[in-house]
């Protein structure tokens, strides 16, 4: 996942001895369950399911609208590619 990816090329950078990366101000990187609990949360307000619930439904196709603003909102989270 996108965000997953993201935060593995900070830590990477980290580890590799370079100085820590300057974030801008508000931006923190979470943890992948912290991720996960904001993709249930999100998941959870926009169309009443789990975070693994939605997942799994979009991997099987089972949205029949998938370009809807909640299933968009919350796949966003997930690095799901739209308009596929």
């Amino acid at each position: 996942m996108v965000a997953r990816k993201a935060r593995k090329a900070v830590q990477t950078l980290t580890e590799s001895g370079n100085e820590p990366l300057e974030l801008p101000p508000g931006v923190q990187i979470l943890t992948d369950e912290e991720w996960s609990e904001m993709v249930d949360r999100a998941a959870r307000h926009y169309l009443n399911m789990s975070g693994e619930e939605f997942e799994r439904k979009w991997r099987a196709g089972e949205f029949e609208t998938p370009d809807s603003y909640p299933i968009i909102r919350v796949g966003m989270l997930l690095g799901i590619p739209f308009g596929r």
